[in-house]
């Protein structure tokens, strides 16, 4: 017989039922906070994403008014009545440097396609010559004597001194070119060696890749 002191060692169906109950209610707790925290990423996610469609309305749906150059420019060419025309653009499309005043009267630097935008870097406002215009920021030019069936303009050159064939200047480019003297561009700082080179033998112009 049993012994009524101890207690018993059966396992009975109702125990079974709860152990049963509480694992489910472990589960379910574990599902719920799965389920939020994958709710909270998906938000996090929608938010992102309009935060970005937002972003792009406002860039693509915004128009500024930019000045274009209505046929191509060479560098040098003055910008007569007619050479530019302002249209709107998509604010993701203008770059910050974009001309947004009326550009008549002032040279380009470079070369400009037909319906490109302008920009101010790009343009001489100082109201100097054509050959002038051309010349990058902060740089010379000097003119030298060269072959004019080899060399023509905006080809880059290496000047060599005569005397030792040493550089004077690489990657120059020539400006302006007329009856065999060329005007090439400089740095500031290699324009006195030249200039004392034309002195003591000449100036090598070497044509560059």
């Amino acid at each position: 017989m049993p012994d009524p002191a101890r207690p018993s060692s059966r396992i009975t169906p109702g125990f079974v039922m709860a152990a049963i109950q509480a694992r489910l209610r472990q589960w379910q707790a574990v599902r719920w906070v799965a389920a939020l925290a994958a709710a909270a990423a998906l938000a996090g996610v929608v938010s992102h994403a309009r935060a970005e469609a937002a972003e792009a309305k406002t860039q693509w749906g915004t128009v500024e008014p930019v000045w274009m150059a209505t046929r191509p420019l060479g560098a040098g060419d003055t910008l007569e009545r007619g050479d530019a025309v302002l249209r709107g653009l998509p604010r993701a499309a203008v770059p910050d440097d974009a001309m947004r005043t009326d550009p008549l009267g002032l040279r380009s630097r470079v070369d400009v396609a037909a319906m490109e935008i302008l920009r101010l870097p790009r343009l001489d406002p100082s109201g100097g010559g054509a050959v002038a215009a051309r010349l990058p920021e902060r740089e010379v030019a000097i003119t030298l004597a060269v072959d004019d069936d080899i060399f023509a303009i905006n080809d880059r050159v290496d000047l060599h001194a005569l005397s030792t064939g040493l550089p004077l200047s690489i990657d120059a480019t020539i400006v302006a070119i007329s009856d065999g003297r060329a005007t090439v561009s400089v740095g500031r700082a290699e324009m006195s060696g030249i200039v004392s080179e034309l002195s003591r033998g000449g100036v090598v112009v070497v044509l560059s890749g």
